[in-house]
């Protein structure tokens, strides 16, 4: 693993890609970037789409990182410079479970994965997102 300088991780929400990127930066020591922090704005606002290109190109343009994130506007960007991509596919029942229990349960003041008042939230659109994204990703993947 002390070969990879630039991992990327992807998945749907709550499949656990944040605490992927987190251990495995501090075991190989690489800067480790979380998307939403750079994707949204404050409130889940998103970026505009160049501006989220421009800060994501000067992310993959570095030495060495590991970039954790769903969004598949990035891909293409992220693949082009990683090392190692792992796609994180668990079930979606396991991300349901895992959102219902990081929103009710988990004390994530520790993990700096967000932009700034963007709290933890759970409605009906992070159940969709998360429920179609393997369909939506494979053939980009498969494309790739």
């Amino acid at each position: 693993m002390k070969s990879y300088r630039r991992i990327a991780i992807f998945g749907p929400t709550g499949a656990g890609k944040t605490t992927l990127a987190l251990k495995l930066s501090q075991k190989l020591d690489l800067n480790c970037y979380h998307l939403d922090k750079y994707f949204f704005k404050e409130n889940w606002e998103p970026r505009e789409k160049t501006e989220f290109q421009k800060i994501l190109k000067e992310l993959v343009n570095e030495d060495n990182w590991i970039i954790d994130g769903s969004m598949i506007s990035s891909f293409e960007l992220r693949f082009q410079r990683a090392d190692l991509i792992i796609y994180y596919a668990l079930s979606r029942l396991k991300c349901i479970f895992r959102i219902l229990k990081r929103t009710y349960f988990d004390d994530r003041k520790h993990i700096d994965d967000r932009a700034q008042n963007c709290p933890e939230r759970l409605n009906w659109e992070l159940f969709k997102y998360m429920w179609r994204y393997h369909a939506r990703v494979m053939p980009i993947i498969e494309n790739l």
